[in-house]
């Protein structure tokens, strides 16, 4: 008998966007927007979690507010001697992934653990 598999359905259409060009937006709806955002990270978690107990797979679903959220998962797992790193992409075109950076390219280049970045289906 092998490793225990997590098979997961490709991401939805992207619901986690990143939170840019926010200056526009009134207070209140920003609250809003953050607080749905809060909510939807933790029914992620949460979804998850379930599976990866189901499969007896040892996991720790971390959620941090950042504004380089390469360095931070870098930093976060060279401080907890993660084993691997496990992530997707957004799918961005070669333009959009050049000049807007991307955040699996980063973490694959700067890691100090193996990396597995899952392709988007776009």
């Amino acid at each position: 008998m092998g490793a225990p598999q997590l098979n997961m359905p490709p991401p939805r259409e992207q619901s986690l966007q990143p939170m840019n060009n926010f200056m526009h937006i009134p207070a209140d709806e920003w609250q809003s927007k953050m607080e749905a955002s809060v909510k939807e990270v933790q029914k992620l978690e949460d979804h998850y979690t379930v599976k990866c107990q189901n499969l007896g797979v040892k996991h720790k679903a971390v959620s941090e507010n950042c504004n380089k959220p390469g360095e931070a998962i870098c930093k976060y797992a060279k401080e907890h001697n993660v084993d691997m790193i496990l992530m997707g992409t957004r799918g961005l075109g070669t333009l959009r992934r050049t000049v807007l950076g991307s955040v699996s390219d980063y973490v694959l280049h700067h890691s100090e653990c193996p990396v597995s970045i899952i392709p988007s289906n776009k």
